[in-house]
């Protein structure tokens, strides 16, 4: 019984441990996909300045900053930091709401990069035809 008792004990600790670390890494690849971000508007301004326009102050601004930026982004990075700090079950609720508002933001990010490329691309007089199935 004892044994079991103290292995369950290490068990629990390395869990715990590697959770933490984990959240660390997970924090870590959402700096780097905000860095990216970042640098993906600013490369893409030059060359589709509507699109860039409109998801930063145009009418695609309240999904992208509010729903890609905030929900997506920087509200996962404040929860799994907390969650680090929380750890136990309270952590673990911390971590499954930033990573649902990870999944939330991610639709979001192509949702709307697709709607405002589809506008940079009009921009340039491209035509988008929907070909009948033959």
């Amino acid at each position: 019984g004892g044994l079991t008792a103290m292995g369950s004990g290490l068990l629990a600790s390395s869990f715990a441990e590697a959770a933490t670390r984990l959240r660390a890494l997970h924090v870590g690849l959402l700096l780097v996909e905000l860095i990216m971000l970042y640098f993906y508007l600013t490369i893409s301004y030059g060359r589709a300045r509507v699109a860039v326009d409109a998801l930063l102050s145009g009418d695609l601004r309240a999904g992208f900053w509010l729903g890609i930026v905030v929900v997506g982004l920087a509200l996962p990075i404040i929860l799994l930091i907390f969650a680090s700090g929380v750890g136990g079950t309270g952590g673990d609720l911390l971590t499954l709401f930033g990573d649902m508002g990870v999944l939330v933001g991610g639709y979001l990010l192509r949702r709307i990069l697709l709607r405002a490329g589809t506008r940079g691309a009009m921009q340039f007089g491209v035509r988008f035809v929907i070909r009948p199935e033959a």
